[in-house]
């Protein structure tokens, strides 16, 4: 007897419908991407004036390369896998000490 199997996959992206804004002083700066190779590129940005976390952590959201949290505490992040002739559209948070991604962020096309 044959079985069927069903997968499903879901991606939910949230979008903040409150409209707020925390202040530049609690966003990342200066949010640049360079490519590295064909299938991958290295995201940097500035450090983000004033936080209530230590250290300072940030997350990264790439719909696209369907890479959904990607948390670091470093001031760049080295991306592969990616595929070529693609864009990619990545947004960066800096992230309060209850978890919460200061808004607006900044976002890059690459």
């Amino acid at each position: 007897m044959t079985q069927l199997k069903l997968c499903y996959i879901f991606t939910i992206i949230l979008v903040g419908g409150e409209g707020r804004n925390d202040g530049d002083e609690f966003n990342p700066r200066e949010f640049t991407a360079v490519v590295q190779s064909a299938r991958s590129m290295r995201l940097s940005w500035q450090a983000a004036e004033k936080s209530d976390n230590s250290p300072q952590v940030y997350v990264i959201v790439c719909p696209a390369a369907e890479m959904f949290d990607l948390r670091t505490i470093q001031t760049s992040y080295f991306i592969d896998n990616l595929q070529p002739g693609t864009t990619y559209w990545c947004i960066l948070h800096s992230v309060s000490n209850s978890g919460y991604c200061y808004q607006p962020g900044v976002e890059i096309s690459a």
